[in-house]
C-alpha cells in the first residue's frame, strides 16, 4: 500500500493493451491479437486468438501460417494439420533469428 490509499486509481501496468509505460515497441496488442515485430528485414510474428473456438493462429515469417487448437487435457495448443506443438514452433523460429543455425 502506498501513501495515495484513497486514491481509487490502479497503478498496475498492463502492457497487453498496448500503452503501459514499459510496453516494447517491437510488439503490440490489438483485441486478441499480439504482433511481434522483428529487427528490419526479417519480418513479424502474429498470433491470434478466437476464444469461441478455442484457436490460436500464427503467422510465421520462417514457417509460414498455422492454426492450432487448444487441447483440454495438456493446455497447449496442437497444430490442427499434423499435431505439433506451438510452443515448440515458435521456439525453434525464435532461436533461428536469436542465433541462427549452427555451422557444423
Amino acid at each position: 500500500l502506498g501513501d495515495n490509499d484513497d486514491d481509487d486509481t490502479d497503478d498496475t501496468d498492463d502492457t497487453r493493451d498496448g500503452h503501459g509505460p514499459d510496453r516494447d515497441p517491437r510488439q503490440q496488442w490489438q483485441g486478441e491479437t499480439l504482433t511481434l515485430q522483428l529487427k528490419p528485414g526479417e519480418g513479424r510474428y502474429v498470433l491470434q486468438v478466437d476464444d469461441q473456438v478455442r484457436t490460436l493462429t500464427m503467422i510465421s515469417p520462417m514457417s509460414g501460417n498455422y492454426t492450432y487448437v487448444l487441447c483440454a487435457y495438456t493446455g497447449q495448443f496442437i497444430g490442427m494439420d499434423d499435431g505439433h506443438s506451438c510452443e515448440g514452433m515458435l521456439v525453434r523460429d525464435l532461436i533461428r533469428h536469436c542465433t541462427g543455425l549452427p555451422k557444423f
